[in-house]
């Protein structure tokens, strides 16, 4: 269903725009325990898997 809100739609293009999308998946009650575990640290789930796979990436390049 599309959204007409103008902003919505900018908000949308903008992100478009700027980010590649990764779908994760894992198993039923996982996403709670990676979100709260993410919470305790201070970072969004987003935040909180990005980090960890840039330093794995920077681990590996040194």
């Amino acid at each position: 269903m599309a959204n007409d809100n103008p902003t919505y739609r900018a908000i949308e293009k903008y992100k478009k725009k700027t980010y590649d999308r990764i779908e994760l998946l894992v198993y039923k009650g996982e996403k709670q325990k990676i979100k709260e575990y993410a919470e305790r640290k201070g970072k969004t789930v987003n935040g909180f898997i990005t980090e960890l796979i840039r330093k794995e990436i920077e681990k590996e390049d040194s």
